[in-house]
C-alpha cells in the first residue's frame, strides 16, 4: 500500500542533517516507507536493502536513530527519532508533522471521517484510525500474522484520540492497550451491534469471557492499569519460543533480547529459526543429560546467538566422546588374563 510523507525544509536545520551520509539516507528511506500511523514495517536487512546501504551502515544508523539526542528540538522520547514497536519502528514525531500547518484541508484534519478500529493479537489491542480498516489490517498482517480485526466505529479522526484517552488505564505503549476490563467490554458491545462486520471477534482473556462480565470498580481498574503497564506485550512468536526453551527464568529480559534477535534474522524467517533452534537445544539437553539449572538463561542463549549451533551434530560428538572415554577407563580383562597366562609357568611340563 503506497503512502505519502511530507518533507519539511526544516530538516536541513535539524540535528539529523549533521549525521553521517548513511544515517541521513536511512532516515529519509524510513520517512518514505512509513504508513499513515508513522510505523515502518521492516527489519534491519530489509531496510538496508531499501536504502541501498550496507548492513553494517544500516545497523549503525538504527543505533543512532534509537538513541537519545540531547540537542534535538523535540523532547519526546528523550530526543529519539524512532522507537521499536512490534514488527518494526515508530517514527516518534510522524503524527505531529503529518498534520502540521494544513488545517484548511478537511481530509487531513481531525474531522476527517473514517473508522476507529480495534485490532487484537494475544492479550493486547491496537486502537487506530483508517478510512479502510480492512485493508489496513491486511497490510499489518505482513508483520503481525495473527492480528485480527475485532471491531470498528464510524467517526472522525478525533474519535481515535478520545478512545485512547477513555481507556488510558489499560495503555501499554504507543497505540497498544491491554485487552481487559472496560476496553474488552466496549469492543464486545461494538461488535454485537455489527453482525455483518467483515471479521470475527477474537477471544478475550478468560477473566472477560463470560457474558455477565461487569465493569470493574475503581480499585480494580487501578490494579489493571498497574498490571498492564508492568506487563509489556511479547514480541510476535516469543511465547512459543519461550515455552520450547528448556529453562524458564527472567522472561522480561529474554523478551527484549528476542526482539533484537528477530531484527538480525528478519521478521519473516526469524521466529521460525529461533523456535526450531530452541526445540533442537532442548532435545540436545535431554540426550546429553544436562540438568536444567545448568543450561544458559534464555537471554544469554539469545545474546550469544546460539541458535546458529548444530545441536544434533554436537550431541552426537559429545556422546561419541563420552563412550570413547569410558572405554579407555574400563580395564581390559582379556589383556589381563593373557598377561597372567604368560607369566605363569607351564604346569603341563615336568619340572627338572
Amino acid at each position: 500500500m503506497e503512502s505519502y510523507t511530507r518533507l519539511f525544509s526544516g530538516i536541513i536545520q535539524s540535528t539529523i542533517w549533521g549525521e553521517p551520509h548513511h544515517v541521513r539516507i536511512v532516515w529519509v528511506t524510513m520517512l518514505a516507507l512509513a504508513d499513515r500511523d508513522g510505523v515502518v514495517h521492516s527489519s534491519v536487512p530489509g531496510l538496508a536493502h531499501a536504502a541501498r546501504v550496507t548492513l553494517d551502515e544500516c545497523s549503525d544508523a538504527m543505533k543512532r536513530l534509537l538513541s537519545p539526542d540531547e540537542w534535538s528540538r523535540s523532547p519526546e522520547e528523550g530526543g529519539r527519532r524512532v522507537v521499536e514497536v512490534p514488527g518494526g519502528w515508530l517514527l516518534v514525531n510522524h503524527a505531529k508533522y503529518r498534520d502540521l500547518g494544513i488545517p484548511s484541508k478537511p481530509h487531513l484534519r481531525g474531522d476527517r471521517r473514517g473508522y476507529v478500529y480495534y485490532a487484537g493479537v494475544d492479550e493486547r489491542v491496537k486502537i487506530g484510525f483508517s478510512t479502510n480498516p480492512w485493508a489496513r489490517i491486511k497490510e499489518m498482517k505482513t508483520a503481525i500474522p495473527n492480528l485480527a480485526l475485532l471491531a470498528v466505529e464510524r467517526g472522525p479522526l478525533s474519535l481515535e484520540g478520545e478512545r485512547q484517552t477513555q481507556f488510558d488505564e489499560f495503555h501499554v505503549e504507543h497505540e497498544w492497550f491491554a485487552h481487559v476490563g472496560r476496553l474488552a467490554n466496549h469492543i464486545r458491545q461494538i461488535s454485537a451491534r455489527q453482525p455483518g462486520q467483515r471479521s470475527a471477534v477474537a477471544a478475550t482473556p478468560s477473566a472477560d469471557r463470560s457474558a455477565g462480565a461487569t465493569v470493574p470498580s475503581a480499585s480494580a481498574s487501578a490494579s489493571a492499569k498497574k498490571k498492564s503497564k508492568r506487563a509489556r506485550p511479547d514480541p510476535i512468536g516469543f511465547a512459543e519460543w519461550y515455552d520450547a526453551y528448556p529453562r524458564h527464568t527472567n522472561r522480561s529480559a529474554a523478551s527484549k533480547v528476542y526482539l533484537k534477535a528477530i531484527g538480525k534474522l528478519g521478521d519473516s524467517a526469524g521466529p521460525k529459526v529461533l523456535l526450531d533452534a530452541a526445540v533442537a537445544f532442548t532435545a540436545y539437553c535431554r540426550r546429553t543429560a544436562i540438568p536444567l539449572d545448568k543450561t544458559p538463561h534464555p537471554s544469554t542463549w539469545l545474546n550469544q546467538e546460539r541458535w546458529e549451533n548444530d545441536y544434533a551434530e554436537q550431541a552426537e560428538a559429545e556422546l561419541r566422546s563420552s563412550t570413547e572415554t569410558r572405554h579407555e577407563r574400563e580395564p581390559d580383562h582379556r589383556a589381563d588374563k593373557a598377561a597372567r597366562e604368560h607369566d605363569e609357568p607351564d604346569r603341563t611340563l615336568p619340572t627338572l
